[in-house]
This record gives structure tokens, sequence and C-alpha cells, in this order.
């Protein structure tokens, strides 16, 4: 055997026994075993999860998705393939740069939590986390994707033609 694995071999033994480069650490191993036992008697009080607040189906985020779709169907679509949304300039699609898709989804939540009669409840419908999660919904919604292909057809491009007219659905 050579130095080098013996050298190894003594330093594993060390490490098991609690010393670090051959000396004696302060804790033995008894004393780890004994800190171990006091930590996992620890009390942790009366934690308790808060329950979410449950939403009306009314106000659900696929609810809110479809009352975005139905207000913006016609000005915005989503690109699944390349991730951003497009959005209807009044001469052309253009990419979302200002994020106007997200701003009309906080919209709506904003008016759906208006209508709202209980205020926990509306103050979650309002929230951002609401309105990211409705616009996710909305970016599987067929009315509104459009594909890279699409993009390049001329009619789509050119013309405020719906996309299911150029599909021929």
């Amino acid at each position: 055997m050579s130095w080098i694995d013996e050298s190894w071999q003594q330093a594993a033994r060390d490490y098991h026994a609690g010393r670090k480069h051959g000396r004696r650490q302060g804790n033995s191993h008894m004393d780890f075993e004994r800190e171990k036992l006091a930590a996992e008697i620890i009390p942790l009080g009366k934690h308790r999860e808060q329950p979410e607040e449950i939403r009306p189906p009314a106000f659900s985020d696929d609810a809110l998705a479809l009352r975005f779709i139905d207000e913006h169907k016609d000005t915005l679509r989503y690109v699944p393939s390349l991730g951003k949304w497009l959005r209807w300039d009044g001469k052309r699609w253009c990419f979302d740069e200002r994020l106007i898709a997200h701003d009309r989804m906080r919209k709506v939540c904003r008016a759906a939590a208006a209508e709202c009669n209980q205020l926990k409840v509306a103050k979650l419908i309002a929230s951002n986390k609401t309105a990211a999660a409705a616009e996710r919904f909305a970016r599987s919604d067929q009315r509104i994707i459009a594909t890279v292909d699409e993009l390049y057809r001329v009619p789509l491009i050119r013309t405020r033609a719906p996309i299911g007219a150029i599909r021929g659905t």
C-alpha cells in the first residue's frame, strides 16, 4: 500500500471518529447523537398552514381567462413556439414588447374583483398571481393561438382578418 492510500484511510477513520486532521474535535460522536435527539424534541408550536381562499367558479383562473379572450380575441394572439404575444396595432400584428396582454388581463381581474362581494376573495382575484395564472390559461385557448407559419402568410400580416378566417375554420 502506498503512503497516499494509507493517509486517505487514516483521514476517513479520523472523520468518522469526529476528528479532523488527526486532532480531536470538541464534540465526540456521542455528543452528536445527544444533540440530534435534543433537536428532534423541540416543539414547533402551533404552526398551521393558512387555507387558501376558495373562489367561486365565476372567478376561477379559467373563467377569468375566458373573459379575457372574449374581450381581446380580435386584438391579441399568442404564438406558443415563440412564447410571445402579438397585438394588433391597427395596421399590423406586432410583438407585445410592452406587456399589453398582461396589463389587459390585470384589468379583467380588477373588474372581476369589483363584482365580487367578498373582500378577501376580491383581493385574491385582483392579485398579480391570479392575473399571471389566468394569462397562462388564456395562452392555450385555440381562439387566440397563432403559429409561426401563419405569421408569414400575407393576409395575417397585412389585414385584420381573424386567424380563424385565414385557417378556414
